[in-house]
């Protein structure tokens, strides 16, 4: 996972690697509950999160991340 950041508090978009070694390229929308530095230490320690994901043409969207522990 690599993570691309707007500002100290928002995540401008990140690479994403599913369980199956596909990585997806998303931008982000707004607020997606989670901070920058939360998302990197997903990448660090290899913990999974939960991506809601929109899509508009060719853009893959995240609205909103979070920990796959947490997650509903």
């Amino acid at each position: 996972m690599d993570v691309r950041i707007a500002t100290f508090t928002q995540i401008q978009g990140f690479s994403l690697r599913t369980d199956d070694g596909s990585v997806y390229e998303l931008i982000v929308e707004g607020d997606v509950g989670i901070s920058p530095g939360h998302l990197r230490e997903h990448m660090l320690l290899g913990e999974p999160v939960i991506v809601t994901v929109r899509y508009a043409d060719d853009l893959q969207i995240a609205t909103r991340v979070d920990d796959a522990e947490a997650a509903p």
